[in-house]
């Protein structure tokens, strides 16, 4: 990191409420920039459509989840939305200890447990346009039953609430600019 001799990655953390357009910014910013590593989170939710095992997420079963719970291998994990999701600590370490830069996508609780581990990390904070365009996004997927859009829809003012603690904030506006204010934040962190 800036102002450091030691020879680390740079770790960035990237939360946003559910259908503010996180998954499309960052297939964007790894596009854009393919030197980034982006950390596969684990999880005990099915698969949306198009999703695939090892790319997306890793898909694991609650007996996979608690086992790898067991070990310690999680720098952290949580149950969000009824589902477990989970960040290896050995693919954090190894971008940092080959000096590269790694982003996580994780929800707010699990950035600022990160940060606990990894002080050095950013932290970016997606918001949305308004709580009619996180509706809309949510309901366009056509991936979740109403009531578990209405779930999703509750959560996102205590996810807002918790976004000043955050290094950045990204408004995701459009997937480009988005895409282009985090591509620059990282540059400048490095």
């Amino acid at each position: 990191m800036k102002g450091n001799n030691k020879s680390t990655g740079l770790l960035v953390v990237v939360s946003a409420p559910s259908g503010a357009g996180k998954t499309s910014v960052l297939s964007e910013v790894m596009r854009k920039f393919p030197d980034i590593n982006f950390s596969v989170s684990v999880t005990t939710r099915p698969p949306r459509e198009g999703e695939r095992d090892g790319v997306n997420y890793f898909f694991v079963t609650d007996e996979e989840f608690e086992a790898l719970i067991e070990r310690d291998d999680f720098v952290e994990w949580a149950v969000v939305h009824g589902n477990r999701y989970g960040t290896l600590k050995s693919t954090v370490q190894d971008a940092l200890d080959n000096n590269r830069t790694i982003i996580l996508d994780t929800d707010t609780v699990g950035a600022f447990n990160i940060k606990k581990h990894f002080p050095d990390t950013v932290l970016i904070f997606i918001a949305p346009p308004s709580q009619e365009a996180l509706r809309e996004r949510l309901e366009s997927r056509n991936t979740e039953s109403r009531e578990l859009i209405q779930k999703r829809l509750d959560a996102a003012p205590g996810e807002m609430a918790r976004m000043a603690e955050y290094d950045y904030i990204v408004l995701n506006e459009t997937l480009s600019n988005a895409a282009a204010q985090i591509g620059s934040i990282i540059e400048a962190n490095n």
